[in-house]
Parts: structure tokens; sequence; C-alpha cells
């Protein structure tokens, strides 16, 4: 009769919460238990829990797990979010696998740098010619007009003395090496095939300068108007290279800046010359490597790249 009141009370009381649920049971059973006389002597006998309580208890392990707990153990088959969550190894790369990526990194480093260094290096020498290049057609555009005439020749570029008052006036000068190569060049050039050319820029008649931007310059002057421009980008750095960091260039009378073949003492050549005529220097000249005509034209051509 009392456990039927104790069930009715449970039911009661579960629409009040299901911690509330869980102690009026278990104290209505202990009521009961002693009620029929159970105590620590009395035969272990197991109590069938009722329907109602089955329920209630399902409902409380499911949000309540700790309820599980007896003493400081906690039940296996409780589900925790932490534990699931942070007991998981994290993942780590082994010693083979970081070596076989390092090894992998070298490889590919080695075929791949130095190809990336003589790009950048080439790159460079062509940077350098080009500041040549734009600074002596500036030059000569306030050569001429500074003269108010119509070319070079009216203007008064007939001998390597105009020259080199052209230099001096035009450019910023750092040494003046008269004709020697020393110290404006180095003492010894080579062509693309290996081959020496000695001592190219010593002695003649050309005058020698190193100029601020980093680059050296032997010029020359002829009765026609034009000027031979032989230029080392780097002054006597390496590689002193023709074709690579040392150039011919030619400032025609009509103030243009181009390609020269060895002829700029006449007037066989009017510039800008064409990619054509640029073509057949490089291929007659730098290409083969016998002499330094038609590298730049080449370089001009390929839009100041150097891809030879």
């Amino acid at each position: 009769g009392r456990e039927s009141g104790c069930l009715n009370e449970v039911n009661y009381n579960h629409e009040r919460g299901l911690k509330q649920e869980l102690k009026n049971r278990l104290d209505c059973h202990a009521i009961a238990r002693n009620d029929a006389g159970f105590n620590s002597g009395a035969i272990n006998v197991d109590l069938e829990p009722s329907p109602e309580f089955l329920s209630s208890s399902q409902l409380t392990k499911k949000f309540n797990p700790l309820t599980e707990r007896e003493g400081n153990s906690f039940n296996d088959t409780v589900f925790s979010r932490f534990t699931s969550h942070f007991s998981l190894k994290a993942a780590a790369f082994t010693l083979a696998e970081v070596l076989v990526t390092l090894g992998i990194i070298g490889v590919v480093s080695a075929m791949t740098v130095p190809t990336l260094m003589q790009n950048y290096q080439r790159q460079s020498y062509v940077t350098q010619l080009h500041k040549v290049y734009n600074e002596t057609s500036q030059a000569a555009l306030r050569y001429v007009t500074d003269r108010n005439a119509l070319n070079l020749k009216e203007a008064g570029m007939t001998s390597t003395d105009a020259a080199v008052n052209f230099v001096n006036t035009y450019f910023k000068v750092v040494n003046d090496c008269g004709t020697n190569s020393s110290p404006c060049f180095a003492s010894e050039y080579k062509r693309m095939n290996g081959t020496s050319m000695g001592n190219l820029f010593n002695g003649g008649s050309m005058r020698k300068f190193s100029l601020a931007s980093g680059a050296s310059i032997s010029v020359a002057g002829y009765s026609n108007g034009n000027m031979s421009i032989y230029v080392d980008v780097n002054g006597q750095k390496g590689p002193n290279i023709v074709g690579r960091d040392t150039f011919p260039m030619v400032l025609y009378k009509n103030g243009i800046v181009d390609e020269g073949d060895g002829t700029e003492t006449t007037d066989t050549v009017t510039p800008p010359l064409s990619a054509d005529r640029r073509e057949e220097l490089y291929a007659s000249y730098c290409n083969s490597g016998n002499m330094w005509w038609g590298c730049m034209g080449k370089i001009m051509n390929d839009n100041w790249q150097m891809n030879y």
C-alpha cells in the first residue's frame, strides 16, 4: 500500500522536475525497505523497479550523466564531449617524412635556383644598359637644344674632343681615365664563347670615364656627327664579357641611340635600325661569338630582355 502511494507521489513530482522526482523516489524506496524489515543483516532481495521509475531514471541519466558516479569512478558508458575531443592524439610528421620532404626541396632548389640567379643577373645587366641608353638619349637632346641646332653635327659633335666635352657637361662623371683603361675598365675581357679579347679598352684615341651610375663608357666623336660609345654597365666588376655586361652603341647625329656595325664613321646607316637588320647583326657577330656587334640590337628587339 505504501509502495503504491509512493508511486503516485512520484508521478505527481515528475511534473515538477527530474531531480526532485529522483530524490523523492529514492526516499520512498528507503521508507519501503525499512517498513519491510530490511537492514544490513537481512537477506539481499532484488526489488523490481517500477516502469515509472525506469522512465524517470533513464531521462535523468540522459541529462545528468554524473548521477552514474559511484565514489570517484565514472561509468565507461557515459558520453563526454570534453574527453571525446581532447583525448585524440595530435597528428604529427615522422622523422622520415620530414627528411624526405627536405630532400625533395633540396633537389628542386638545386635545379631551379642557379637558373633564377642567372636570369636575375642578366636582367640587372639589361637594366643598367637601358639606364645608360636613356641617359645618353636625354643628354643628346639637351646638347642639340642648348645649341639651337637641328642635329648633333650642326651642334658641334664632330670630334673626340667634342665628345669629351659632351660627356663632362651632360653626364655625372666620377673618373676621367683619359685613354687608359684603369680604373674605369677591367684589364681583360672575354667573348661569350670564352675566348679572350685582352685589355679591350686600354690605349687608343677613345676617352674613358666612370659614371656615378656605376657604368663606365669609352667615347669617340667623328666628323659626320656620329659618336661611338662602348659601355661596361658595371665598370670593373665581372663578368666582363661582351654581350653580357659590355656592349657597343652608337649615338647617331640625329640623336638616336642604336646598334652599330662598325661603320659609324660613315653615313651608311640611318637609325633607327630595322628589327631585321638588328637580327642580322646578332646572327653574324654576337651569336657567333666573334665580336660584340648585334648584342644590344637583339636586346632591343626582345623588348629589353636578354634572351640569348
